[in-house]
């Protein structure tokens, strides 16, 4: 629909054309982890670009790189701000300790504690995140492995840019209970949730999950656990 809409506006002459792509699909799929494979986020970008786009407008790509993969201008607008806005009255900020699910999401989390602890850079400089590692087994799917950091007697906020079944994501979360964390909240931009997803998070032991209203799937399961942060503002 977004490139038949964009041959529709171009074919009607108009003097420019942007994208405005809340979510990318495919953006986990930007380079090839094993032979064989597509980068379906490279393809997607030339799809986007050869229908006649001049300009591409999203929020929080997977990885920054995937900017390189368009050979047109992107703004990759990002939620962190407005993310830790919405946390920053309902946790002791002195003590709060962001939590990478994974070792790729390190700069992610440290962006969001940055702007959660604004204005406390003596706790910035003596705190520590929390990181999950990860692995996959044979059949694809990710086990959490082991654990960094301190979070005894702390709450603890799990940053990451988008849950799907939300396995990964209750694995860190009972790491965190049983290393003493106090409570547990999640935050994450992009809900892709599969059909479990939504039952398996609203039984699990976090407290809040945060989301942004890039995807309908938001706002379409809002309520109980589940808080919505609209993106507008930076739209």
């Amino acid at each position: 629909e977004l490139l038949v809409m964009i041959d529709a506006a171009r074919r009607a002459s108009a003097g420019r054309i942007t994208a405005v792509v809340p979510y990318m699909a495919y953006a986990k799929q930007e380079k090839k982890k094993r032979g064989h494979e597509p980068i379906t986020a490279k393809l997607v970008a030339n799809l986007i670009t050869v229908a006649g786009a001049d300009r591409f407008l999203t929020v929080d790509l997977h990885t920054p790189a995937i900017e390189g993969l368009f050979d047109i201008p992107v703004d990759h607008m990002r939620m962190a701000a407005l993310m830790a806005s919405h946390f920053r009255y309902k946790l002791d900020l002195r003590r709060a300790v962001v939590v990478s699910p994974d070792a790729g999401g390190v700069a992610r989390a440290t962006e969001f504690r940055d702007h959660l602890k604004v204005g406390l850079q003596e706790v910035i400089a003596r705190d520590e995140m929390a990181i999950a590692f990860k692995r996959r087994t044979p059949q694809d799917q990710p086990t959490v492995i082991n654990m960094v950091g301190d979070v005894h007697g702390r709450p603890a906020v799990i940053y990451d840019d988008m849950i799907q079944s939300g396995g990964t994501l209750l694995q860190v979360v009972d790491r965190l209970l049983e290393r003493g964390a106090t409570s547990v909240h999640a935050a994450a931009i992009h809900a892709d949730f599969t059909p479990e997803a939504v039952d398996r998070l609203e039984e699990s032991k976090i407290e809040t999950l945060v989301l942004a209203d890039t995807t309908p799937t938001s706002m379409n399961h809002a309520g109980g656990k589940i808080e919505v942060v609209t993106s507008a503002r930076i739209l």
